[in-house]
């Protein structure tokens, strides 16, 4: 994927994901996602990462 980054714009990022895997196989498709957004962190902030069973929301896993 690094080959495709430079041929964004600014303020467009990328990422491989899938829509439901919990980390316990291998996922059997894969999607690639482009987003408004401009550092790594913003890529939990578009999945609604969260570590909920430690009590965190996005931001707070992202400070963590």
């Amino acid at each position: 994927m690094a080959f495709l980054r430079p041929q964004l714009s600014e303020g467009t990022i990328d990422f491989v994901g899938t829509e439901h895997w919990l980390g316990e196989e291998s996922p059997k498709e894969v999607e690639l996602v482009l987003a408004e957004g401009m550092e790594p962190w913003d890529i939990l902030r578009r999945l609604r990462t969260n570590a909920i069973n430690y009590d965190m929301e996005t931001e707070g896993l992202i400070r963590q």
